[in-house]
């Protein structure tokens, strides 16, 4: 199903895949599934590759923005060569979530190639209350401004609200 899927959307024009969607959660099952994940990598690259489709992204899940991503991208990335036993990786870019303050953004972006969520402008971490003033000083301008400036070329503007925390 995931090769005829690419094949639908790459006949649309689709050229970005992501992979999956936060495989750091603990107590899910697809946590730390880093074999199945490469094998859906791997299945959206071949499949892109034999389309003859140019220029295309695949990445791999971006982690959930909690506490050690960076070092969980590492660990993913050291295992996904391991899988390819000295080929090419089926990714070539690491999508990132980012919820936080335009303040500490860039102590969280350790591969700051595209977010594929950017939301909730907490002070400090996403959990925080949110106050009026902070929407009102333009958050999502500040963060993207920002994410530019830190060298993030691709941005989705998620939320400005974590789902817990109106």
């Amino acid at each position: 199903n995931v090769a005829s899927t690419v094949e639908m959307l790459a006949a649309y024009g689709c050229t970005t895949f992501i992979v999956g969607n936060e495989t750091n959660i603990p107590d899910t099952p697809w946590f730390n599934k880093f074999d199945i994940e490469y094998n859906f990598c791997k299945v959206v690259w071949d499949k892109l590759v034999s389309l003859g489709v140019k220029n295309f992204k695949v990445g791999p899940a971006a982690p959930a923005y909690l506490g050690g991503a960076g070092e969980y991208q590492r660990e993913r990335l050291k295992a996904f060569k391991d899988f390819a036993k000295g080929e090419a990786i089926p990714v070539n870019f690491q999508p990132t979530h980012y919820y936080g303050s335009v303040n500490t953004m860039q102590d969280w972006i350790s591969f700051p190639d595209y977010f594929s969520e950017l939301g909730s402008p907490a002070p400090e971490f996403y959990q925080e209350d949110l106050d009026d003033s902070i929407l009102a000083e333009g958050y999502p301008f500040q963060a993207i401004l920002k994410a530019g400036a830190l060298g993030v070329n691709h941005i989705t503007y998620h939320t400005l609200y974590d789902r817990e925390r109106p």
